[in-house]
């Protein structure tokens, strides 16, 4: 796929994703609106992680390992060989799914425990029935990431991009027309996450895929499949530390804060799926074929695009944040439940999660160059050295900044070790130019050092004009859309020169081709 191809892949899954994630974005602040930040959201919250986490350890690894998998079956065998091994691997791993589902329902209350150390007795409760309600989303999120890696092995991206319209439409569904409860929240959680695997099964069946009542444990390419998803579930389990040490700190503090670190964690993942995820998406099979195919300069390119675009985007989103992080949260959450004090809760982790924007991208772009190499192990080690580095940090950081801290604590983290992981990848491909690297970081860190100037200026001159806020960060943000793509332009950023080049010469070419 060509560098506009790539572009035009990227920028409908991400147009989509904007669509889903405003919607994901208003789901939160409804339920804000509904709920506010105290007992009950806080359960609500440590029951969706316990459950969403417990599966994110083999699913993600299994989607992760089935696209350079699904990649070398192709080359191999054929579409037909694809649909063998894929229905294997599937029911092998819905039956640990099934497994796992039973023991988190059992042992919901030590799985509690041990992740919620600080819990009152009202908020352990609470939070083991609606665990155990929500046992479901294990099923479900297994038959969503098999899904969504064999529909990318064929370069099918659509599914994948609008799945969350529906999954925000089942909340929204409950949230204006059923009567409200934690438990119906829960319940509507699990219907949202199974919505998420019906929107891509037709995509999976028109490919000609039909499903049979196939395991066989000793294929080789399950075999193949487990090299690579041990290294990479062990990487996953291991960062569930941090959650388990986030989620012990967080819980000994006031009331609401487990809810404020949630939402402000997933108003910046918002950012990166919205630029990010898209990119990384369609980008990683290719270059898992690369790799197939010893395209070194084509993995190269990619890398290059890649990083370029990461930078582009996750700079200037950081300094935004850090300029108006309080005046974001009080517009999208201050009212009804959502008081002024939550607001400031909220922001404050929002500000230090977005110190760690640009390590979040480059993590998730360099992760996936690693997997296309069929190299798992290398972000296995990174990403245990993440851990003890964040779990360092919080227990030091805890005490002077409360959960600002553990925000703080877990951007340090995450930036280090990405640039570690980057300087490794050098190895195996020394062809990779760090100076031009560095030149863009320069480039971009002064567009978005510009930017932010107007951003704090034209804010201050505009509270003093405006009493709509909403009106004022319109204005606000426009301007720094506007200094932004300037600065880009004219210090002649490589990653807008590419694309820019890119997309003026198809045009020249369709002109042409009607003329």
């Amino acid at each position: 796929m060509k560098t506009t191809n790539i572009a035009k892949a990227s920028i409908m899954i991400s147009a989509l994703a904007i669509l889903s994630k405003a919607m994901g974005a208003l789901r939160v602040m409804v339920i804000g609106w509904k709920f506010g930040q105290g007992v009950e959201t806080d359960a609500y919250n440590a029951a969706v992680k316990v459950t969403a986490l417990s599966m994110s350890i083999i699913a993600s690894a299994i989607f992760t390992s089935l696209v350079p998998v699904l990649a070398q079956i192709n080359e191999r065998h054929g579409v037909r060989g694809k649909f063998k091994f894929f229905n294997n691997i599937s029911n092998i791993v819905m039956l640990l799914a099934v497994g796992l589902s039973a023991l988190v329902y059992i042992f919901a209350p030590v799985i509690i425990k041990i992740m919620f150390t600080s819990f009152s007795q009202e908020k352990f409760e609470l939070a083991v029935h609606l665990t155990r309600l929500g046992v479901p989303i294990i099923l479900s999120l297994a038959m969503m990431n098999l899904v969504t890696g064999y529909l990318h092995s064929f370069n099918i991206y659509g599914p994948y991009a609008v799945m969350g319209i529906p999954y925000n439409v089942c909340f929204f569904l409950y949230l204006f027309f059923l009567p409200l409860s934690i438990e119906g929240l829960i319940y509507a959680t699990v219907i949202a996450t199974f919505s998420q695997f019906l929107v891509q099964a037709p995509a999976m069946f028109k490919t000609g895929y039909r499903w049979k009542p196939l395991i066989q444990v000793q294929d080789p390419y399950v075999t193949r499949t487990i090299d690579l998803v041990i290294p990479v579930a062990l990487g996953q389990a291991v960062q569930q530390i941090n959650v388990i040490v986030d989620g012990n700190l967080a819980s000994g503090l006031a009331d609401g804060v487990i809810t404020a670190m949630d939402n402000a964690t997933k108003v910046n993942d918002a950012i990166i799926a919205i630029f990010i995820a898209g990119f990384t998406t369609v980008i990683f099979p290719m270059l898992a074929t690369a790799f197939e195919r010893n395209e070194r300069s084509r993995i190269v390119q990619l890398v290059d695009d890649g990083f370029g675009a990461v930078l582009l985007i996750t700079i200037p989103a950081t300094v935004g944040i850090m300029t108006l992080s309080t005046d974001l949260i009080k517009l999208m959450f201050e009212r009804n439940m959502f008081t002024a004090e939550d607001t400031i809760v909220t922001a404050g982790a929002f500000f230090y999660y977005s110190l760690g924007l640009t390590g979040s991208g480059l993590r998730m772009l360099f992760t996936k160059v690693y997997y296309s190499f069929q190299d798992t192990k290398t972000p296995m080690i990174n990403g245990m050295f993440a851990v003890i580095m964040n779990v360092i940090l919080n227990l030091i950081l805890v005490r002077f900044m409360e959960h600002r801290g553990l925000a703080l604590a877990t951007s340090i983290s995450i930036t280090v070790t990405t640039f570690v992981l980057i300087i490794k990848l050098k190895k195996k491909l020394p062809e990779m130019y760090f100076m031009g690297y560095f030149r863009e970081f320069i480039k971009i860190g002064i567009s978005a050092a510009a930017m932010g100037a107007v951003v704090l200026f034209s804010n201050r001159a505009l509270k003093t004009m405006l009493d709509s806020e909403g009106l004022r960060l319109l204005i606000v943000i426009g301007l720094a859309v506007i200094v932004y793509a300037v600065m880009v332009l004219l210090t002649r950023v490589n990653a807008v020169n590419v694309y820019l080049t890119a997309f003026l010469k198809k045009r020249k070419a369709r002109n042409q081709t009607g003329a």
